[in-house]
């Protein structure tokens, strides 16, 4: 029994560790899919932080325009 759960928690130890340290170049076209999607995801977080910005800045000019000029 304990050795039956042993050797289990030993297969999914391997599975983790194998999926962690997962060789580059060993498949293409996993290592292409990967590296899309973290740029795709990349590319989401800095067009918000633009719009972010531009708002803020237009927001900025408006004020200082309306109460300093």
């Amino acid at each position: 029994m304990i050795k039956k759960i042993y050797e289990n928690l030993k297969k999914k130890v391997e599975i983790i560790n194998y999926g962690i340290n997962y060789p580059d170049d060993k498949s293409h076209k996993y290592d292409k899919s990967c590296d899309d999607t973290f740029f795709k995801y990349l590319d989401i977080i800095i067009n918000t932080m633009w719009f972010i910005f531009t708002i803020v800045s237009i927001i900025n000019v408006v004020y200082f325009i309306k109460y300093h000029v």
